[in-house]
């Protein structure tokens, strides 16, 4: 018997009771993987970039062309430097509290349903030695030194 073709002629391997492997998919796709991140057009830090690189830069054309004079485009490309580099350190600047704010809102929520967990579990302790003190299986000192009610 004749093992099965596939598309560009080769042999098919076949495994238990003669059923083919299957086929393993080579497509390439130049998508992107992960749904979070963005094109670079989408971010702000493509637009905040670009705006600080053209800004400054049309400022000293503007001068060249002589549409301003040299001593307003030198304070226009200075003003616009430092306006620049402040909103870029406020991007910055709130971005890092946005996320230590749900790092520790996580933590908070995570350390609340530890707490929630220990204190379910104690419960089913307790009544779990309950239990045993009615069918006569502990002793009532046990009991009251397990829960430290002595």
């Amino acid at each position: 018997m004749e093992s099965p073709k596939n598309a560009i002629g080769f042999e098919q391997l076949t495994v238990n009771a003669g059923t083919p492997l299957p086929e393993i998919n080579t497509t390439v796709t130049t998508e992107t993987i992960d749904p979070a991140i963005k094109p670079g057009v989408e971010t702000s830090e493509f637009w905040v970039t670009l705006i600080s690189a053209i800004v400054p830069n049309l400022v000293t054309i503007l001068a060249i062309f002589k549409v301003v004079p040299n001593e307003v485009a030198s304070t226009l490309s200075s003003a616009a430097v430092a306006l620049i580099g402040g909103i870029i350190t406020l991007f910055v600047t709130l971005k890092y509290i946005k996320s230590r704010t749900e790092v520790k809102t996580k933590t908070l929520e995570i350390e609340d349903l530890m707490q929630t967990r220990n204190m379910n579990q104690k419960n089913i302790d307790k009544q779990f030695m309950l239990n045993l003190l009615e069918k006569g299986l502990v002793k009532e000192e046990q009991v009251k030194k397990e829960f430290k009610l002595e």
